[in-house]
C-alpha cells in the first residue's frame, strides 16, 4: 500500500482560507479536501506535457480536466509514483470514474482480481438488471457480446501500450 498524503498535509489553514475563498460554493470539509487533493497534482502535473489530457485544455468552453482522477492521483504521497501513474493514465485515457478507481487500486495496494469472482459479479448485476427491466435472453446476450468487444478493443490498445514502452 502506498503512503497518501494526510489531510493535515494538504490542507493547512492557509489552504483552507484559500481553497473556501476561491470556491465559495465548497461547503463541505469532504469537498475543500477534494479541491486541495486536486490542486496538489495539478501543481505536479502541470510541469509535465504529456499529463496534458489530465488537467484539461484551459481555453476549452468547458472544464476538460479530470477532476476526479487528479482528486486521487493527489492523495499519493509519492511524487515519482503519481507522475508514473499519471503517464499511464494519459496513454489509455480511461473514462474519469474508471481512471479514478484505477488510482485508488494501486494507492491502496489492491491486487489483480480473479476470473471467478468477476463472472460472479457479473451474473449478480444481470440478475439484479433483469429483476428492474424486462429483457429477453438475446437482448442479454447482445449486451454481453458489446461489452466483449470493448473489452478486445481495450486488451488491444494495452498490448500496444505494452509494446510501445519496449
Amino acid at each position: 500500500m502506498l503512503e497518501t498524503v494526510s489531510k493535515s498535509e494538504v490542507l493547512t489553514g492557509e489552504d483552507r482560507a484559500l481553497l473556501t475563498y476561491l470556491f465559495p460554493d465548497v461547503k463541505t470539509e469532504r469537498g475543500l479536501l477534494n479541491l486541495a487533493y486536486r490542486r496538489r497534482a495539478v501543481g505536479v502535473l502541470t510541469k509535465i506535457p504529456e499529463c496534458s489530457w489530465l488537467y484539461g485544455d484551459k481555453t476549452a468552453e468547458k472544464d476538460t480536466a479530470k477532476s476526479t482522477i487528479l482528486m486521487e492521483l493527489g492523495k499519493i504521497k509519492d511524487i515519482d509514483v503519481m507522475t508514473a501513474t499519471a503517464l499511464i493514465l494519459c496513454q489509455l485515457k480511461p473514462k474519469s470514474k474508471q481512471g479514478a478507481l484505477m488510482v485508488r487500486n494501486i494507492r491502496l495496494g489492491r491486487g489483480k482480481g480473479d476470473v471467478y469472482s468477476l463472472a460472479d459479479e457479473i451474473i449478480n448485476i444481470i440478475n439484479s438488471y433483469s429483476n428492474r427491466y424486462q429483457m429477453s435472453p438475446d437482448d442479454l446476450l447482445q449486451a454481453l457480446q458489446i461489452a466483449y468487444r470493448q473489452t478486445q478493443e481495450l486488451k488491444g490498445r494495452l498490448t500496444n501500450l505494452e509494446e510501445d514502452n519496449d
